[in-house]
């Protein structure tokens, strides 16, 4: 491991994890220097993640961002496209197709344009068209799976398990429509939504959300934390999250447990959750930041690995 660059993020990063062992006690994980280098370079990753979209979002964004006909077609330049022209709903909604279809290591976002733009064929299956006839859609989703399921593309890596069908239970259709009645519920689009579940403080607001989002079928932890912190880095809603919501998470509850403990099976998951959050308070670190670096990191704890999700 001996990436070039990154220097002061190198030095900063281990001046704030001494500091938290002088006043706390070692991180038994990363008593090695091995393992201390890796988890470094998994922070520095994580946080150029999050810096690379808050940067996108203040500079000009390419309008072929926005159009799933384009090689230059990216659903976070189009949230950006689409909150500037003040629709709100459709910012939203490539946020929610962002994370149920993810990035594929080589179709790219090949699956979110067959199916927003609708293989090319009539109107983009955008928020409105989508919310006002869900049916229609998993019709036609049913009608072109197999020409979707043929050209290049697939789920990315986060949501490697999905399912493109149109009318099972935990397919595509069926997320769709679960995530359209979870959004209408209130009575309209997503800011009739968000506005439902408002709380002065952005941390509670994000646990509200958080919890009220478990309905929409297939997002188990890991898609409900991508969604709302993205619509907090891409300044869709005020909101943050208040801890790294380690529960029901794999990867990064045994990351965490490898950092504290030493053991990805040790540590109950009140002990695991206390730890990270004294982490966090301590060190500055956003959870997000953390939960996303120790899932990685536990991957190859003592040979850093880069890790594009």
């Amino acid at each position: 491991m001996n990436r070039r660059g990154y220097s002061d993020e190198r030095a900063r990063i281990k001046r704030l994890l001494a500091k938290y062992e002088r006043d706390n006690g070692a991180l038994v994980g990363i008593a090695k220097p091995e393992a201390r280098a890796a988890l470094i370079e998994q922070i520095i990753d994580s946080e150029r993640r999050v810096e690379y979209t808050r940067r996108l979002g203040s500079r000009g964004v390419d309008p072929e961002r926005a159009d799933p006909q384009s090689q230059h077609f990216d659903p976070l330049g189009a949230a950006l496209l689409h909150k500037a022209a003040g629709n709100y709903d459709e910012a939203v909604w490539m946020v929610f197709l962002y994370v149920h279809f993810s990035k594929h290591l080589t179709g790219k976002w090949r699956y979110i344009q067959d199916v927003y733009g609708r293989l090319g064929a009539g109107p983009l299956w955008s928020w409105d068209e989508v919310s006002s006839d869900v049916t229609s859609f998993r019709i036609w989703l049913d009608e072109n799976e197999s020409e979707i399921h043929g050209g290049l593309g697939g789920f990315g890596n986060h949501r490697k398990y999905e399912s493109l069908a149109a009318w099972s239970e935990g397919g595509t259709g069926a997320v769709f429509e679960s995530y359209v009645d979870w959004v209408t519920a209130a009575g309209g689009g997503h800011r009739e939504l968000f506005d439902s579940l408002m709380d002065s403080n952005p941390g509670a607001r994000f646990d509200l959300i958080y919890r009220s989002m478990r309905q929409v079928h297939r997002f188990g932890r890991t898609a409900l934390f991508d969604y709302l912190t993205m619509l907090q880095k891409l300044e869709l809603l005020d909101i943050r999250p208040q801890h790294a919501y380690l529960s029901n998470a794999t990867g990064p509850r045994r990351g965490a447990s490898l950092l504290l403990f030493g053991d990805p099976k040790l540590g109950a998951l009140k002990e695991i959750k206390q730890g990270i959050a004294e982490l966090v308070a301590e060190t500055g670190l956003e959870p997000n930041i953390v939960e996303d670096a120790v899932c990685n990191w536990q991957k190859a704890p003592e040979d850093y690995k880069y890790f594009a999700g």
